[in-house]
């Protein structure tokens, strides 16, 4: 049974069952970010567990102007008070003002809190630097288990807490994938090279670092396609529109959100991810998990997935080196290969979801009431 509740508000409860968890997110969970990714995924987990279910989801609706995150964070404590009789987990996502109002009183109400830390966003300036901060460790310390996708990012914070790496569904990816000939046929990419980015086309996902690596690559006269699928941010929809307008027809596709991207998995022969910040991203996971060989950025957890042996690392905002390690990838097709092989084998040992939902119901189990 499927109901409706304020946005950004996902509420699984698992009738019967000995763990009954209040997920929290501050994404909307239809949204192309790694947060939902993983909320989705823990949700459907969590379901599976128990036939008899009920789901509450966020939908779109307005926040007062400039007061968002505090009406994010009254809406998550509210719904833990609210369901109070029924849920012994909170499990928030991110250091924010909701993961803290919400932790607080779950905390009074003697619920476990776990947190799941993703990614760091970066700290303003002045006044609402200072705040940022506060929220940050006070979200923290309402926590009863601190959990960090990335031992990188758990450096980041003094080393406190433990990594549970994000993972990915390996058997449904590989079951996903469609068929390559049908997918590039209907595209119609002939022998191209197709190299692909999954994701926000933002400037934190250094959108501009691929664009101008990818015209460097035609400009070379190499049959490269670039596809970019996901939402662009307004801010650089000119910007991405220009660098389409001058390359030549078909070379550069701009796909937008799609709800399911791994035909383009299937159809593409690198999966490139220049960002400039990242914690473990998913998008990654799901390339490698495809059997695509990567190009990344070495920042947060990147490095601890990609190497030499399964992808190619690179520095933030490198032109020169994401240039050269598309075209490398073009001209040693077998070496790609076997770098594509590896990087599959490395995911699915290490990073499947499986793993990764029996470290958390190990956490909420703490939390748990008897059956008995």
């Amino acid at each position: 049974m499927r109901q409706v509740c304020p946005p950004t508000i996902i509420y699984v409860a698992l009738h019967g069952a000995v763990v009954r968890v209040l997920l929290l997110t501050p994404y909307p969970s239809g949204s192309t970010s790694g947060v939902s990714s993983f909320v989705r995924a823990m949700e459907a987990r969590l379901r599976a567990a128990r036939e008899d279910s009920i789901v509450v989801e966020p939908v779109p609706g307005p926040l007062p102007p400039g007061l968002g995150n505090a009406a994010l964070g009254f809406r998550a404590a509210l719904a833990v008070f609210r369901n109070r009789k029924f849920i012994n987990v909170v499990h928030a996502q991110q250091l924010h003002a909701m993961s803290l109002c919400a932790g607080i009183v779950a905390r009074l109400l003697a619920k476990r809190v776990v947190l799941t830390v993703h990614g760091r966003s970066p700290i303003p300036a002045g006044l609402r630097g200072l705040v940022f901060r506060f929220t940050e460790r006070a979200a923290m310390a309402a926590a009863d288990e601190v959990v960090f996708v990335s031992a990188n990012l758990r450096l980041q914070f003094g080393g406190r807490g433990r990594v549970i790496p994000n993972g990915v569904s390996v058997d449904r990816i590989r079951a996903a994938l469609q068929n390559r000939d049908s997918v590039r046929k209907e595209y119609r990419f002939g022998s191209d090279f197709v190299v692909l980015f999954v994701g926000r086309v933002t400037e934190d996902k250094g959108i501009r670092t691929l664009l101008s690596a990818f015209e460097g690559v035609r400009a070379a006269g190499f049959p490269i396609r670039l596809l970019l699928v996901g939402p662009v941010d307004p801010a650089m929809r000119g910007e991405v529109d220009m660098y389409a307008s001058r390359a030549a027809a078909g070379a550069l596709l701009i796909l937008g959100a799609r709800d399911d991207p791994y035909p383009f998995f299937a159809a593409a022969d690198v999966f490139v991810l220049p960002s400039q910040r990242e914690g473990l991203p998913l998008s990654l996971l799901e390339a490698m998990a495809a059997g695509l060989p990567v190009i990344a950025s070495n920042v947060g957890g990147v490095p601890e997935v990609v190497d030499g042996q399964t992808g190619i690392l690179l520095l933030p905002g490198d032109v020169i080196g994401f240039k050269e390690g598309i075209l490398r990838l073009y001209e040693h097709r077998e070496d790609a290969a076997a770098m594509a092989e590896r990087a599959r084998l490395r995911i699915a040992e290490l990073y499947d979801f499986e793993s990764v939902w029996k470290s958390y119901r190990e956490i909420y189990g703490s939390g748990a009431e008897s059956t008995t």
